[in-house]
């Protein structure tokens, strides 16, 4: 029986990772097809963080070779392998990306000191160009435990920018939520921030 081009591409990968040849294939072809099927009433082109940093390494340069480097050792055709399949999500991702916009929900609510503090998280603010930066709700959300006591609060923010220091064209949407601890007798501490994520978007 022939073996399938896929077969060949699985096999070469599991001589430079082991195991681990399967799954990053299978992670790169599911990107693939969740970038190629993104349209009309889908909230996101990619479905998973794995698959994010996919289609980060496709688009950059920057962040393939860094990725590579940790990866292949000696085994150069298995990495031009994956490269190959990384140029074929980075073809899909140029013609899904650029229409690709955040939800003005993301941004509904304004309160500068929050905004201040989730500028403050960001070690690359001095080469961001801010589109867009807000609030999902203007009303804290309470983590409670098991026991219905509270634990924080928190409120998601979102900024919508570009950095002029990466070697792709498309910009980022970071979500960095606001967040109390609770104190007791109905009191929260100082307010806080944890970066939460960083997608892939178009830019304006």
């Amino acid at each position: 029986m022939k073996k399938s081009a896929l077969y060949f591409i699985i096999t070469s990968l599991f001589s430079a990772f082991g195991f681990q040849a399967v799954n990053i294939f299978q992670q790169l072809s599911q990107t693939q097809k969740d970038v190629a099927a993104f349209g009309p009433g889908q909230s996101y082109l990619v479905n998973t963080s794995t698959g994010g940093d996919w289609l980060l390494r496709a688009v950059s340069k920057r962040e393939r070779d860094r990725w590579a480097k940790s990866y292949f050792k000696s085994n150069e055709s298995a990495r031009k392998k994956v490269y190959q399949e990384l140029d074929v999500l980075a073809a899909l991702g140029a013609k899904q990306l650029p229409g690709y916009k955040p939800s003005p929900q993301n941004f509904a609510f304004r309160n500068k000191a929050d905004e201040t503090l989730m500028k403050s998280a960001l070690t690359n603010i001095a080469t961001l160009q801010i589109h867009e930066i807000g609030l999902s709700s203007s009303t804290w959300q309470v983590t409670k435990n098991e026991r219905d006591v509270p634990l924080s609060r928190y409120k998601q923010g979102y900024l919508w920018v570009r950095d002029t220091q990466d070697d792709h064209p498309y910009c980022h949407l970071y979500q960095i939520n606001v967040i109390q601890d609770y104190l007791g007798d109905e009191r929260y501490g100082a307010s806080y921030t944890r970066f939460v994520n960083d997608a892939l978007f178009g830019c304006p």
